[in-house]
Formats: C-alpha cells, sequence, structure tokens
C-alpha cells in the first residue's frame, strides 16, 4: 500500500491480538497509516444520512494546528492499567466549519470518567481539571454577564416539585432541563417526553432484570412529572441570563460546542509549547499530577483568549 495504492487483500487484527506482541517490536518492524483526515465536516445527504463531505473550503487551514497537537502526542506514553495505547485526534465539524469542532480520540475517550484515574501519561499518574457547566458560564460570559462566585446554574430547590432518593440525581434531571432549554424550541413538550421514554425504558428493563441499567436511569425512584413543565419555568428563571439562547428553534448547540472546542483547542497549543503531554475530554483536560497547578493557568488563559474574558470562568479538580 505504501509502494503503489494497492492491496490485494487486507487482513485486520484486534487490539486484543496485536496486544500480544512485544510492543518494541511493533515499533520497530510496522508502520502506522491513518486512513482518517484529522479535521472533518458531516452533512446530511439527500436520504437524510450523515455524510463526510469532501474538498471543504477552509477546512486545510484548521489541519496544522491538529497536526501540530497529534504529533506532540505522538511522542508521548499513554497507558491504561498496562495497555499502551496511541493517542491520535480528529476534530469533527457539523454542516458547517463554525458549528461543533469538537475533538475525538476512540478507544481512550470511550473509557468512563469514573476509570480515568487508571490512565498513566509518560508513566505519571493523572489529574483532571474541568471547566465547570461549561456552556451556561460560556453565555454568561459572551452577553456579559458577571455571575455570583458561588453561583451554579444546576444548583436550586426543586424539592416541592421533584421527589428523589438521590439528591445527585435531581441536578442531572436539572441539567437535562436546561439542555432542553438550549436544544428545543419547544423544551416542555420535549422535556416532558424524555422523562416519560426513561420511565417506560425503565419499567422494560426491570421487567428484564436488567438492573445496571435501572440504576442509571435518572428516573429511577423519582416522582414529580406532573410537575414538568414548572420544573422548566424554574430552571428558566434560575438562568435568566441565558434567555435569549433558550427556547430556539434547532437549538444553539452547535454554537456553543464551536466556542468550547476552540477553548479546549487554544489550551492543548498552549500545552504543546509547554512541552505538557495531556488528554482531552471536550470540557475537561487529563495531565501528569506535577502538572495539574500549570493546566488550571492554561485553561483560564485559553477561556480568556477566545472569549474575551474570564469573569466566569469556573474550573474543578476532579482527581
Amino acid at each position: 500500500r505504501l509502494s503503489n495504492d494497492k492491496m490485494s487483500s487486507c487482513i485486520v487484527f484486534t487490539d486484543k491480538y496485536i496486544n500480544l506482541f512485544d510492543k518494541e517490536l511493533l515499533k520497530k518492524f510496522t508502520s502506522n497509516i491513518s486512513d482518517n483526515p484529522v479535521v472533518v465536516m458531516t452533512a446530511k445527504d439527500s436520504k437524510g444520512e450523515r455524510q463526510v463531505k469532501k474538498n471543504v473550503q477552509g477546512i486545510s487551514a484548521r489541519k496544522s494546528d491538529v497536526d501540530k497537537i497529534n504529533a506532540f502526542l505522538k511522542k508521548q506514553c499513554f497507558e491504561f492499567i498496562t495497555c499502551e495505547k496511541e493517542v491520535s485526534l480528529q476534530q469533527k465539524f457539523i454542516e458547517s466549519l463554525n458549528k461543533s469542532g469538537r475533538f475525538y480520540f476512540g478507544e481512550l475517550q470511550c473509557i468512563k470518567s469514573g476509570k480515568r484515574r487508571l490512565y498513566k501519561i509518560n508513566k505519571s499518574s493523572v489529574t483532571e481539571r474541568d471547566y465547570i457547566s461549561n456552556h451556561m458560564f460560556i453565555i454568561a460570559e459572551v452577553t456579559g454577564t458577571s455571575l455570583p462566585e458561588d453561583f451554579l446554574p444546576y444548583d436550586l430547590d426543586v424539592s416541592d416539585l421533584v421527589q428523589a432518593d438521590d439528591p445527585s440525581k435531581v441536578r442531572k434531571i436539572i441539567k437535562s432541563v436546561c439542555m432542553f432549554l438550549l436544544n428545543s424550541g419547544t423544551p416542555e413538550a420535549s422535556f416532558k417526553k424524555f422523562w416519560k421514554e426513561s420511565r417506560e425504558a425503565l419499567k422494560l428493563n426491570m421487567e428484564k432484570e436488567q438492573w445496571s441499567k435501572v440504576e442509571g436511569n435518572i428516573f429511577y425512584k423519582v416522582s414529580g412529572l406532573e410537575n414538568s413543565k414548572e420544573l422548566v419555568k424554574r430552571v428558566e428563571q434560575h438562568n435568566i441570563y441565558a434567555k435569549d439562547y433558550f427556547r430556539r428553534k434547532g437549538g444553539c448547540w452547535g454554537e456553543l460546542q464551536f466556542l468550547d472546542a476552540s477553548i479546549l483547542l487554544e489550551c492543548m497549543l498552549s500545552l504543546v509549547d509547554k512541552n505538557i503531554p495531556f488528554l482531552p475530554y471536550h470540557d475537561s483536560v487529563l495531565v501528569r499530577e506535577c502538572d495539574g497547578e500549570e493546566l488550571i493557568v492554561e485553561m483560564q488563559s485559553a477561556w480568556k483568549k477566545v472569549l474575551g474574558s474570564d469573569i466566569n470562568c469556573r474550573i474543578k479538580k476532579e482527581f
């Protein structure tokens, strides 16, 4: 394939099989050939199916930054438990180069957040920093709203509307309400439909005794469906600074994802310049424990560079 771009046959090996080989021999006698471009844009075709668009004007200008990051990441050693994994980012836009643009890197990114502390970067333990309630605080920054230091978009008392066995579920429900306000022209109807469908799925999983799915359902042991309309109203009032972004037909998720991806890109480029290896997760970043404080500085700087201010930048340590 390298010599004439033709193959008469192709054998595909799984990671499980490849990991049986000595890693040093693999590095010495094999070559990695990337089949996927590092920057892509998808759009729906005439059948409504999403396809990668070819020859998009302006896409090559974005490629150099992602290539720079990937060249740096390729020199690092990333491990999950004892397995080494190569990290190669791909930036994905949807419909236009100003919509979405989030970064993906496959297998390691799919591992649940609770297990990320098991990673090793260059043989060192890791720490994670996260932008809190990213999209809601981005909106506050863009609209010039200075929110109180102790303000949290999903932190409000709705105990008279929703009863749950676990307070963390209430926060997740409030967060989902915010997502419907941002991404639906009719949030009350969309949220109520989501709640009903979740309850139906919950009933079905209980009948099948699929208890992990039962416990993972945010509406398990939650009551208050009849108050869903009032719940949406109260969450909307709590976040009144975002009113111009609520209830838009088609939603504003693409615009907000583009901004959070732009912030992450600036942060990653700064980390590369400072020779700090990392793993990105949309609105959070993993680095070695020794780089944790420097990461906060770079995350805040990137936020300000993209949005023009860091008044509402909130960063927390996950572990």
